[in-house]
């Protein structure tokens, strides 16, 4: 049987920490919602936003 774990170090291992960090934060925060209201659109429209034209 082989050994398939890769150890990271450095830079390469920080982002991996950080986009695990962030990706437990986001599923946490759609837990529990429905398909439809994950198709929801934000309630500020792009034009309120003057730097978005």
């Amino acid at each position: 049987m082989t050994d398939s774990t890769t150890t990271t170090t450095g830079e390469r291992a920080d982002i991996l920490a950080q986009l695990a960090f962030a990706r437990h934060f986001l599923r946490n925060t759609v837990q529990g919602i429905s398909d439809e209201q994950a198709r929801l659109r934000t309630t500020v429209s792009q034009r309120d936003w003057p730097w978005a034209d």
